[in-house]
């Protein structure tokens, strides 16, 4: 049950985040700047946050067909597109303009605070039943191999994976100084 924990503890994360954008908004216009480097981290932790989601309900998908209220609860383009329009939005409009909005972040605050309350509700514990009959089935999730070895540098992943480049890049991982104190 330690994945479904992590997915509680990101949402009271988001709903930290959800707390400060709140507080900015109550400021006004001062608050400009802050409001948009909180989108901005809020909109990457809310992606890896669904993410991880549908990542783990890829791996249950099949046993969730029978909890109805739970599937109803997974579907996130809403919340990503808005978050998406309103980062948009900050980055076109000047400084101070924030009436505008206002609204739009209004409406996403009230919309993922409804989601994770649905999930919670309704989500997890129909995962946290799946895992309780799994444990007592003594199923164990189908292993993964791994084509990397923990030998291996930067160089050598990057030139047999060149995919991962662009993951290490985002990471900060710079390959080509990778193992030089």
């Amino acid at each position: 049950m330690n994945t479904i924990n992590r997915l509680k503890r990101e949402h009271q994360l988001l709903r930290s985040k959800l707390t400060i954008v709140d507080s900015a908004l109550a400021i006004g216009s001062e608050a400009w700047f802050l409001l948009r480097e909180t989108s901005f981290t809020f909109a990457k932790q809310l992606q890896a946050h669904h993410r991880r989601e549908a990542q783990l309900l890829r791996v249950y998908r099949v046993a969730l067909q029978t909890y109805e209220a739970a599937r109803a609860a997974v579907d996130h383009a809403h919340e990503q597109a808005s978050l998406t329009l309103l980062n948009q939005r900050l980055m076109e409009q000047p400084p101070g303009s924030l009436e505008t909005l206002r609204p739009l972040y209004v409406a996403l605050s009230a919309t993922m605070r409804c989601h994770m309350e649905q999930q919670e509700a309704q989500l997890f514990p129909a995962l946290e039943d799946i895992l309780v009959l799994q444990e007592l089935a003594g199923w164990q999730e189908p292993r993964v191999s791994s084509w990397l070895s923990e030998t291996m540098t930067i160089r050598e992943i990057t030139s047999r994976y060149p995919g991962t480049k662009s993951v290490l890049e985002g990471l900060f991982i710079d390959s080509r100084y990778e193992g030089y104190d």
